[in-house]
């Protein structure tokens, strides 16, 4: 799932939006949020919850050690609702909002996993960085990356160093294995015969 920032400050959403009302509960006084307008995400953990959805995002993305933000729906708009195939869903009551529903990688669900993770504690931050590893590379992200040269599946070429590697067509995002740069794959269909 991908989804795109439309609103970077508390005071900009609607009056009538939920999170608005009840916002400084949560954010507390800084109304600005760690994005910017057009800003695109990738949604590593989704609560639906009796408040609206809540997307977890990394919202700095240069940490050091990162970790996934919740930030509430009124936010953005979704530009790929497609689920993360690293997801799994189940009903919780201890999430944001009370009593809802849970879409994340399996680990998330083990007792503690979030604080510990915020803890910096192993083996959540390895975890963790793995599955966000996995996520970023699972969906073409137009909005972020140009795309390889097509050279005939499974061949790609990188634009920068002219290095061609093969790859597949179930990896959105491919990296080149010489300079590092990110590249859409041109050969991506997310299809489980196309594996």
């Amino acid at each position: 799932m991908t989804i795109k920032c439309v609103v970077d400050n508390l005071e900009r959403l609607p009056p009538d939006s939920a999170i608005r009302k009840s916002g400084r509960e949560y954010f507390g006084t800084d109304t600005a949020m760690p994005f910017k307008t057009g800003d695109v995400f990738v949604v590593y953990i989704l609560v639906h919850s009796s408040v609206g959805d809540w997307f977890y995002i990394d919202p700095v993305g240069s940490r050091r050690t990162p970790y996934p933000c919740p930030f509430h729906h009124d936010f953005f708009v979704v530009l790929n609702p497609a689920p993360s195939r690293f997801w799994e869903t189940w009903t919780t009551d201890s999430e944001i909002g009370g009593a809802g529903m849970v879409s994340a990688f399996p680990e998330w669900r083990r007792e503690g996993f979030y604080r510990r993770l915020l803890d910096e504690e192993e083996p959540e931050q390895s975890e963790f960085i793995r599955r966000k590893h996995e996520m970023d590379h699972e969906f073409p992200n137009p909005w972020k990356f140009p795309t390889a040269i097509d050279f005939g599946f499974p061949w790609v070429q990188c634009s920068d160093c002219a290095e061609a590697w093969q790859t597949d067509r179930i990896s959105g995002i491919v990296d080149c294995p010489k300079c590092g740069k990110a590249w859409n794959n041109p050969f991506y269909a997310r299809t489980e015969d196309s594996k």
